[in-house]
């Protein structure tokens, strides 16, 4: 099974990527785009090169719990990516920014959002 976990942002979206005879989630280069036809296209071209169908992308929920604008955001993308033929699962994403500033922060929380939905997978 291939999956790639995305931490969506406006400019910057971080990437995971999973392969489980590996069963290491492993962070990708975060994709630094100025459009959201950009960063379709390079999701796109990741999951054709990982032979990937299944994707993981984190909901950036208020801290209150609620929808705000950028998870508006985010949910429109994860639209584009569902009629696009993808598998899209959404996960709250809240707390999972790096405290330390020695790592790309968008991978590491695209690979905290891929380690919560596998986790999650376990259990269930």
């Amino acid at each position: 099974m291939h999956i790639i976990a995305l931490d969506i942002g406006m400019k910057h979206t971080g990437v995971a990527y999973y392969f489980d005879e590996t069963n290491i989630a492993m962070p990708l280069d975060t994709i630094d785009h100025k459009s959201d036809n950009e960063l379709i296209e390079a999701i796109k071209g990741i999951a054709s090169e990982r032979d990937c169908q299944k994707l993981i992308i984190g909901l950036p929920l208020l801290s209150s719990g609620k929808v705000g604008e950028q998870a508006e955001y985010t949910k429109s993308i994860a639209d584009i990516l569902k009629n696009d033929g993808f598998e899209v699962n959404m996960i709250d994403e809240r707390y999972t920014t790096p405290k330390t500033r020695d790592c790309d922060p968008n991978a590491h929380s695209a690979v905290k959002i891929l380690n919560i939905y596998l986790e999650m997978s376990e259990i269930s």
